[in-house]
């Protein structure tokens, strides 16, 4: 199942294909997601404690 494409290089992703990265916060847990293709930083995401 794709997800979808990466913006950058413009390939279908599977969601193995994104990379999570965990961001230091004060309050939430912030994370950025990234193409493992082209490590292109596809968007954000927060999760609150």
């Amino acid at each position: 199942m794709k997800t979808m494409k990466c913006p950058k290089c413009g390939i279908p992703l599977h969601k193995d294909d994104i990379e999570s990265i965990h961001l230091r916060g004060r309050i939430e847990k912030h994370y950025a997601y990234v193409c493992k293709k082209c490590d292109y930083i596809i968007g954000f995401g927060a999760v609150a404690h």
